[in-house]
């Protein structure tokens, strides 16, 4: 480790010379876990109970629903004989038993001749012209309830199979499963695992993250099939959408994730696949109004129409005085913001400094800009409730004074999501001024109550599989910078002024819209910077901390904080970090 974290190894000597043991050990897990051996250990630890023939026998004796899983593995003429033969012993290699495996041969493959029949391994007659064509003959040949396609690249750990089985014990009935996945290289070392979160019809839409480690139910499969006007690798992406987008199928769709690594990749390369998904997402989204773009980092960027006429959004700003913060905010949200159906009402709490009053009378000329009295303690929940009675916009943005606007587009970009009839709340990717990141979606279970994903992360790296950067799901978002209808607002109570005065009260509003159905959504593109509590005291600080306390407390014991793991995070991520990085 000191080769790699030098830093933290020497933190963690000083705490153990100093006999903080505790902190010595969690300084030296959170370094470890950055390094490249922290892989492998996880793989030795935590993967165990696969290599155990007692415990796989167990495993398997406990298993009461055991359906049929054929595996499709399309070999093209330019494939690596060896690579192909690697990824037909690992489906030999299954300790789960009852599987087929299918072959099926592209222009100029010699499959017959190559690899004969064995028991279980059948040559499916007929040529593949591409991926799409091999799923189809695929499918129909196919004896098994679950069918998975299989690129002639990859490999199928031993357990994957039992994976996917021992979650069908459910009694749930998915028409597909998908597991995690990492790479291998020629030398079979393992790296660069993929610790995937639950379905986001979002994010499938954005970013392929289901089709290499993937089982579709048949039937399902060959409901849409065949696959038509699909470009050539991207076939198994091609079916995930289909089942779950197409009109024979989207209305029994279930998926299920199954969090272990069920797949080995020889590589991942979603750049070179990225303009091939973004026509096939487009052939779904334009019935719907939706406008498809290429994104960062490989990913599919969507457009959501903007409601006609547009909706008038009144954008609420609590403020105490600070007049130099409140003032720089006011004149970022009026000189940037391209989106112009907004109106700004500032509620000032108890204000008495001149400056106030004189810059109040100085911006009373705009009638976009009114402001609104709330005098006594601060209260964040009951000044945005209180305001949101006043207010005469559809949509209403919460926005805090300490917050200035970055990209024009911001408020028309979560207006386009906000829109969206299924949408709860809408939140925005906030950076510290030094360009990284502050917000990008709040996950549920991090340090026993909740944590801002991916912070302090540089606003151009990519970090864990670009999730930072794209637009999709996320079980709460901040306040800080957040937009939502009206009257889903007022639906759920607004904001807990009782419980949650100031903290925690945008994830406790957040999981009350979920309640009720409404899905909650981030939205990178809207970017602003947030100098975070710049103007109000610090939860930890003496007068606030008993508070603070009360307030976690009441978060743990409404939505069990201390043990849920957030379906968009993953069980085997570190809980006490908001990077994603290895539980160890």
């Amino acid at each position: 480790m000191v080769r790699w974290r030098p830093r933290q190894a020497f933190e963690a000597l000083y705490w153990y010379a100093t006999r903080r043991r505790v902190r010595a050990r969690n300084c030296l897990r959170r370094g470890f876990a950055a390094t490249p051996h922290a892989y492998r250990y996880w793989i030795r630890h935590f993967e165990k109970a696969d290599r155990s023939a007692a415990a796989v026998e167990q495993r398997c004796r406990a298993i009461s629903y055991a359906p049929r899983f054929s595996i499709a593995l399309y070999i093209e003429a330019s494939l690596d004989p060896a690579q192909a033969a690697a990824a037909i012993r690992s489906v030999q290699s299954q300790v789960y038993p009852h599987w087929e495996l299918l072959i099926v041969g592209g222009p100029g493959a010699d499959i017959a001749h190559v690899y004969a029949e064995q028991p279980n391994i059948h040559v499916v007659p007929g040529c593949a012209e591409t991926d799409a064509s091999a799923i189809a003959l695929a499918v129909a040949a196919a004896s098994g309830e679950f069918i998975i396609p299989l690129a002639g690249n990859a490999q199928l750990p031993p357990a994957a199979l039992l994976h996917y089985v021992e979650a069908l014990q459910s009694g749930k009935s998915p028409s597909l499963l998908y597991g995690d996945d990492d790479c291998i290289d020629s030398a079979g070392k393992r790296h660069d695992p993929w610790f995937k979160p639950g379905w986001d019809a979002d994010l499938v839409l954005a970013q392929d993250y289901v089709s290499a480690a993937m089982a579709v139910r048949t039937r399902a499969a060959a409901a849409v099939m065949p696959l038509r006007n699909v470009p050539a690798g991207i076939a198994p992406y091609a079916l995930a959408l289909a089942i779950s987008q197409d009109p024979a199928t989207a209305g029994t769709f279930q998926p299920m994730h199954v969090p272990r690594i069920c797949c080995h990749l020889a590589a991942r390369d979603a750049d070179r696949t990225q303009a091939s998904r973004a026509r096939l997402v487009a052939s779904y989204l334009e019935r719907q109004g939706a406008a498809t773009a290429i994104g960062q980092f490989g990913s599919v960027a969507i457009s959501w129409p903007m409601p006609e006429p547009p909706r008038l959004v009144t954008i609420i700003i609590p403020t105490r005085d600070s007049v130099d913060i409140l003032s720089a905010c006011v004149a970022s949200v009026l000189e940037k913001t391209r989106y112009a159906a907004f109106d700004i009402l500032i509620v000032d709490n108890g204000s008495q400094d001149r400056a106030t009053f004189e810059y109040f009378e100085h911006i009373s000329g705009d009638s976009r800009i009114s402001v609104l009295e709330f005098p006594g303690a601060f209260n964040y929940s009951a000044i945005n409730n209180f305001a949101a009675r006043h207010a005469a916009g559809d949509f209403l943005c919460l926005l805090n004074n300490d917050v200035e606007v970055l990209a024009p587009d911001w408020l028309g970009e979560m207006m386009r999501q906000a829109a969206r009839p299924d949408t709860g709340a809408v939140g925005a990717k906030l950076l510290y001024p030094d360009g990284t990141i502050q917000h990008a979606g709040i996950v549920l279970g991090m340090g026993g109550a909740a944590g801002h994903a991916h912070r302090h992360l540089p606003a151009g790296d990519a970090g864990y599989f670009a999730q930072a950067h794209i637009a999709r799901g996320a079980s709460a978002v901040t306040a800080a910078c957040l937009l939502v209808e009206k009257r889903k607002f007022l639906a759920v109570g607004g904001l807990d002024e009782v419980q949650f005065r100031v903290a925690y009260n945008d994830v406790d509003f957040c999981l009350k819209l979920a309640s009720r159905g409404w899905r909650n959504r981030y939205v990178p593109a809207a970017t602003l910077v947030h100098y975070e509590s710049k103007s109000r005291t610090s939860d930890f600080s003496a007068d606030q901390f008993e508070r603070y306390r009360a307030e976690l407390q009441a978060l743990q014991r409404l939505w069990s904080t201390e043990t849920v793991i957030d379906a968009l995070h993953h069980p085997s991520l570190d809980r006490s970090s908001e990077t994603y990085r290895l539980g160890l």
